[in-house]
Formats: C-alpha cells, sequence, structure tokens
C-alpha cells in the first residue's frame, strides 16, 4: 500500500469517530492537500483504497463520501496495536518465521498488496520475495496468506539464523535508518 493510502488510513484513525460516519470527497481532499497532496492523486488514492475493499462510497446529493468498510477498519486497528500501547516485547527464541512468495507479473498488484499486509505487519524483507518476522505470524497476515489466488505461489518456512543475528535484524527491518538501537 502506498504513502496516500497510509495518509488516508491515519486519518480514519486519528478521527475514528468522525470516520465511522465517514468523509465526504472534499474533506478528505482538503486535509491531504493541506499536507502537500494533489486533489488528483487524492481521489486515486481513495479509488484505489475503494477497489481493494478498504472503502466504501455513497453519494448524498452531489458530494461522494468514503466509509471504512470491514476490512478497512481492521487495518486501522491493526494499526492502532501496533503503535499505541505495545507493552514489553515478547521473548524471542531464535525462530525465524518466513513468508516467500514468487508472484508472476500477470499478478503484480497482489505481489504489491501481499508485500504491504507483510510490512505493516511488521515483516522486514529479507530478499526479493522473502520475508522474515521473529515471531508466529499474526491473524491477518494468516488470514491473507490462506487467500485461494495465493494457493501454491506462497510458502511459510521457519528457520533459524546462523551468524550475526544483530546485523541481521539491521539489514532486514532497516533499523540504522529508523535510528533504534540493539543495545
Amino acid at each position: 500500500m502506498g504513502g496516500n493510502e497510509n495518509l488516508i488510513f491515519n486519518f480514519y484513525g486519528a478521527l475514528f469517530e468522525e470516520g465511522q460516519r465517514g468523509f465526504s470527497l472534499k474533506t478528505l481532499s482538503a486535509m491531504l492537500a493541506a499536507l502537500g497532496l494533489s486533489a488528483e492523486a487524492s481521489r486515486l488514492a481513495l479509488s484505489r483504497m475503494a477497489r481493494r475493499g478498504y472503502l466504501k462510497t455513497r453519494r448524498k446529493g452531489r458530494a461522494s463520501y468514503y466509509f471504512l468498510t470491514e476490512e478497512g477498519l481492521a487495518l486501522v486497528r491493526q494499526g492502532e496495536e501496533r503503535s499505541v500501547g505495545r507493552g514489553e516485547p515478547c521473548p524471542w527464541d531464535g525462530t525465524l518465521h518466513l513468508v516467500s512468495y514468487e508472484l508472476p507479473e500477470t499478478l503484480r498488484g497482489e505481489r504489491t498488496e501481499l508485500a504491504a499486509t507483510l510490512l505493516r505487519a511488521g515483516y522486514g524483507r529479507a530478499a526479493a520475495g522473502l520475508w522474515a518476522y521473529a515471531y508466529e505470524a499474526p491473524d491477518s497476515v494468516k488470514a491473507y496468506l490462506a487467500r485461494p489466488e495465493l494457493r501454491g505461489l506462497v510458502e511459510e518456512y521457519r528457520a533459524r539464523h546462523e551468524g550475526d543475528t544483530r546485523a541481521f535484524a539491521r539489514r532486514v527491518w532497516r533499523l540504522d535508518a529508523c535510528r533504534i538501537p540493539l543495545d
């Protein structure tokens, strides 16, 4: 999922009470314009989100309103869980949970959405088509990987890293870019 779509999800999450009733296209465009996003880019992002099933539209007179679907609401809640009140991290047993895929160009959109789903869940990209996670796959990932269109194209593995685990984590989760110390 692109940055513009993430920005829109952030609005719905931050303004949740109002967001449940929906936002008009005019309101969303004005909020996004204040952050430097053009009206065209806003409409494109909203259209993409609606096509993917995260938003539904309703017309009220001449105005269009965008409402979160159950899938969209689940993503907002997942984001809140990841960013608010995380608490202490779970102890790690040294096992990496890997997701490997090789999707043909005809499924480019599916490949992009799969990568976005893994990234949102906290997976790190270890190599092209290979993502690593330090814990058991979250329910959102399990549900996504169970989709019929991915059957036979995605594999899950468990592995132990041999070597400098800290260096691996820094590379895969790009910790230096985030300025996150491991010590």
